[in-house]
């Protein structure tokens, strides 16, 4: 897989994780596993951790194109 097609792959997949948690932040849905609640500032962390994680592979990947271009 070329590294330009994991780096988009990446960035979308993670832009639609952080979206996920940032509504379940404004929502205030709750998320339950067995008997164990996931506070909502969780979701708040998550939200920018893969937000920020999402960003960086969508602007590696624009680094990437830039570099493919040049002729030597």
């Amino acid at each position: 897989m070329l590294q330009k097609t994991l780096n988009l792959t990446v960035g979308i997949l993670l832009a639609i994780v952080s979206i996920a948690h940032l509504f379940r932040s404004i929502f205030e849905w709750p998320v339950y596993i067995g008997t164990f609640f996931f506070p909502v500032g969780l979701s708040v962390i998550a939200f920018l951790v893969t937000g920020f994680i999402a960003y960086s592979a969508f602007k590696l990947n624009s680094k990437n194109s830039d570099t493919q271009n040049i002729k030597y």
